[in-house]
Protein backbone atom coordinates (compact mmCIF):
# COMPACT_ATOMS: atom_id res chain seq x y z
CA UNK A 1 0.00 0.00 0.00
CA UNK A 2 1.21 3.50 -0.95
CA UNK A 3 2.27 5.46 2.36
CA UNK A 4 0.14 8.30 1.43
CA UNK A 5 1.22 10.44 4.73
CA UNK A 6 4.76 10.12 3.98
CA UNK A 7 3.90 11.32 0.38
CA UNK A 8 1.81 14.12 1.70
CA UNK A 9 4.64 15.48 4.49
CA UNK A 10 7.41 15.32 1.56
CA UNK A 11 5.92 16.86 -0.60
CA UNK A 12 4.53 19.34 1.59
CA UNK A 13 7.28 20.26 3.56
CA UNK A 14 9.32 20.61 1.11
CA UNK A 15 7.36 22.88 -1.38
CA UNK A 16 6.36 25.10 1.92
CA UNK A 17 10.41 25.29 2.78
CA UNK A 18 11.42 26.21 -1.06
CA UNK A 19 8.48 29.24 -1.88
CA UNK A 20 8.34 30.43 1.81
CA UNK A 21 4.49 30.35 1.90
CA UNK A 22 1.90 27.99 3.50
CA UNK A 23 1.16 24.83 1.31
CA UNK A 24 -2.43 23.45 2.55
CA UNK A 25 -5.01 21.16 1.03
CA UNK A 26 -7.74 22.75 -1.01
CA UNK A 27 -11.71 22.63 0.03
CA UNK A 28 -10.92 22.64 3.55
CA UNK A 29 -13.69 24.23 5.93
CA UNK A 30 -11.51 26.50 7.65
CA UNK A 31 -9.89 29.85 6.75
CA UNK A 32 -7.17 29.98 3.77
CA UNK A 33 -4.08 31.73 4.86
CA UNK A 34 -3.07 35.22 4.10
CA UNK A 35 -2.17 35.49 0.72
CA UNK A 36 -0.05 34.28 -0.91
CA UNK A 37 -0.51 30.65 -0.27
CA UNK A 38 -0.15 26.86 -2.49
CA UNK A 39 -3.18 25.06 -2.24
CA UNK A 40 -3.28 21.25 -3.49
CA UNK A 41 -5.93 18.72 -4.51
CA UNK A 42 -5.08 15.06 -5.44
CA UNK A 43 -7.38 14.70 -8.36
CA UNK A 44 -6.45 11.23 -9.30
CA UNK A 45 -5.55 9.16 -6.17
CA UNK A 46 -4.68 6.00 -8.66
CA UNK A 47 -4.32 6.03 -12.67
CA UNK A 48 -5.23 3.00 -14.40
CA UNK A 49 -2.47 1.13 -15.81
CA UNK A 50 -2.44 -1.92 -17.04
CA UNK A 51 1.02 -3.37 -15.57
CA UNK A 52 1.22 -6.55 -13.59
CA UNK A 53 2.75 -7.08 -9.80
CA UNK A 54 5.77 -8.21 -9.62
CA UNK A 55 6.59 -10.46 -6.55
CA UNK A 56 10.14 -10.03 -5.03
CA UNK A 57 12.35 -12.08 -2.99
CA UNK A 58 11.48 -9.99 0.01
CA UNK A 59 8.17 -11.09 0.27
CA UNK A 60 6.27 -7.95 -1.40
CA UNK A 61 4.77 -7.67 -3.97
CA UNK A 62 5.03 -4.29 -6.16
CA UNK A 63 2.69 -2.94 -9.47
CA UNK A 64 3.48 0.45 -10.68
CA UNK A 65 1.17 3.06 -10.55
CA UNK A 66 0.34 6.88 -11.35
CA UNK A 67 -0.84 9.92 -8.88
CA UNK A 68 -2.13 13.43 -10.39
CA UNK A 69 -1.51 16.20 -7.71
CA UNK A 70 -3.08 20.01 -8.87
CA UNK A 71 -1.20 22.78 -7.46
CA UNK A 72 -2.86 26.33 -7.31
CA UNK A 73 -0.77 29.30 -5.99
CA UNK A 74 -3.29 32.02 -4.56
CA UNK A 75 -2.44 35.59 -4.07
CA UNK A 76 -4.06 39.27 -4.09
CA UNK A 77 -1.25 40.09 -6.79
CA UNK A 78 -1.13 38.59 -10.21
CA UNK A 79 3.02 39.05 -10.71
CA UNK A 80 3.17 37.40 -7.26
CA UNK A 81 0.87 34.71 -8.35
CA UNK A 82 2.85 34.16 -11.60
CA UNK A 83 6.25 33.98 -9.74
CA UNK A 84 5.12 31.72 -7.21
CA UNK A 85 3.55 29.06 -9.12
CA UNK A 86 6.63 29.50 -11.92
CA UNK A 87 9.10 28.76 -8.35
CA UNK A 88 6.65 25.92 -7.60
CA UNK A 89 6.75 24.12 -11.05
CA UNK A 90 10.27 24.62 -10.84
CA UNK A 91 10.66 22.63 -7.54
CA UNK A 92 8.66 19.85 -9.40
CA UNK A 93 10.37 19.70 -12.41
CA UNK A 94 14.08 20.00 -10.97
CA UNK A 95 15.34 20.99 -7.80
CA UNK A 96 12.57 18.94 -5.19
CA UNK A 97 13.10 15.45 -7.63
CA UNK A 98 15.81 14.00 -5.42
CA UNK A 99 13.95 14.45 -2.11
CA UNK A 100 11.04 13.24 -3.87
CA UNK A 101 12.67 10.39 -5.17
CA UNK A 102 15.10 9.16 -1.81
CA UNK A 103 11.43 8.40 -0.32
CA UNK A 104 10.71 6.26 -3.41
CA UNK A 105 7.57 9.02 -4.98
CA UNK A 106 9.33 10.28 -8.85
CA UNK A 107 7.91 12.96 -10.42
CA UNK A 108 6.82 11.48 -13.86
CA UNK A 109 5.61 14.76 -15.67
CA UNK A 110 5.30 17.82 -14.77
CA UNK A 111 2.41 19.84 -16.60
CA UNK A 112 2.61 23.15 -17.69
CA UNK A 113 1.33 26.56 -16.18
CA UNK A 114 -2.59 27.91 -16.60
CA UNK A 115 -4.66 30.70 -15.63
CA UNK A 116 -7.27 29.75 -12.26
CA UNK A 117 -8.27 33.13 -11.74
CA UNK A 118 -11.63 33.70 -9.73
CA UNK A 119 -13.58 36.66 -9.53
CA UNK A 120 -14.42 37.11 -5.32
CA UNK A 121 -17.74 39.21 -5.50
CA UNK A 122 -15.86 42.70 -6.95
CA UNK A 123 -12.20 41.89 -6.36
CA UNK A 124 -9.81 39.28 -8.24
CA UNK A 125 -7.55 36.07 -6.02
CA UNK A 126 -5.24 35.48 -8.77
CA UNK A 127 -4.43 32.04 -9.31
CA UNK A 128 -1.93 29.90 -11.45
CA UNK A 129 -1.96 26.45 -11.28
CA UNK A 130 -0.44 23.41 -12.78
CA UNK A 131 -0.46 19.46 -12.68
CA UNK A 132 2.35 16.81 -11.79
CA UNK A 133 2.18 13.12 -11.68
CA UNK A 134 4.09 11.18 -9.29
CA UNK A 135 5.22 7.56 -10.36
CA UNK A 136 5.34 5.56 -7.39
CA UNK A 137 5.06 1.62 -6.69
CA UNK A 138 1.90 0.24 -4.45
CA UNK A 139 3.47 -2.70 -2.07
CA UNK A 140 1.83 -4.89 -0.68
CA UNK A 141 2.94 -7.91 1.95
CA UNK A 142 2.54 -11.34 0.83
CA UNK A 143 1.24 -14.05 3.21
CA UNK A 144 3.23 -16.99 2.01
CA UNK A 145 4.80 -20.00 4.09
CA UNK A 146 8.13 -20.71 3.76
CA UNK A 147 8.47 -23.61 1.21
CA UNK A 148 12.27 -24.81 0.16
CA UNK A 149 13.46 -24.58 -3.02
CA UNK A 150 12.91 -27.45 -5.38
CA UNK A 151 16.19 -28.46 -6.47
CA UNK A 152 15.18 -31.25 -9.55
CA UNK A 153 11.86 -32.26 -10.94
CA UNK A 154 11.72 -35.65 -12.49
CA UNK A 155 8.84 -36.13 -15.18
CA UNK A 156 7.84 -39.33 -17.38
CA UNK A 157 9.48 -41.71 -14.54
CA UNK A 158 12.82 -40.07 -14.43
CA UNK A 159 13.42 -39.17 -17.59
Amino acid sequence: MIDFDNLRKTVVTGLKEYLSIPVIRSSQTSAPPDYPYCSYTITNISDRNNGTWGEYDDGISRKPMVQTWSFTIQSDDNNEALNLTLKARDYFDLTGRDALAEQGFIVQTVGGVNNRDNLITIEYEYRHGFDVNFYMLNELKRDQENIDDIELIYLNNGG
